[in-house]
């Protein structure tokens, strides 16, 4: 089969060595090694060849666009000024960011022609789903904790936590005909 995995995390250089990145390299290499072809979009690669070559797979990275690399600044520097704890990829730079993430997964679906998307759920990631929608195509999402509710106990909160549960409620519910 071809798999079309996407990895939505600005969090994630799937060249590091964190525990989100050595699980996504695992899952694609674990795919490439039953015989299917995955392409991979993610956010950060900081060295693709190595990690296509760690993976048996294609990479595709879908960097935060400049504009909105400095929306995050401006934020940080603000979350700053207030004495918050500022992070690096701010709730706007996520949500943001979708709009980018979706038309390179159209674009890849057009040129790849993927069986199915699969996805390592993330907080503010639509994308995808958005993707599988407008491409007709099965979706696979991995989550692996409800993130929202993570983000807000653990993580110092978020700026619209009620948009974030929507999110995360389309996201788990899949694509509705």
């Amino acid at each position: 089969m071809k798999i079309l995995y996407l990895c939505f995390d600005p969090s994630i250089d799937l060249a590091g060595e964190t525990g989100g990145s050595v699980h996504v390299r695992a899952m694609i290499r674990a795919l490439t090694e039953l015989g299917h072809q995955v392409m991979t979009i993610c956010t950060c690669v900081s060295r693709q060849q190595w990690v296509e070559s760690q993976v048996g797979g294609r990479v595709t990275s879908c960097a935060i666009s400049g504009w909105n690399d400095s929306l995050g600044s401006a934020n940080r520097r603000a979350n700053r000024f207030l004495q918050r704890q500022p992070r690096h990829y701010t709730d706007a730079v996520r949500f943001l960011l979708n709009a980018r993430f979706f038309r390179t997964a159209a674009a890849a679906v057009r040129r790849f022609a993927p069986d199915f998307i699969y996805e390592r759920y993330n907080l503010w990631g639509l994308a995808g789903l958005c993707a599988t929608k407008c491409c007709r195509l099965p979706f696979v999402l991995e989550v692996n904790a409800p993130l929202v509710y993570e983000q807000q106990r653990y993580r110092g909160g978020m700026t619209c936590r009620w948009l974030a549960g929507r999110i995360e409620g389309l996201v788990w519910r899949g694509p509705i005909s």
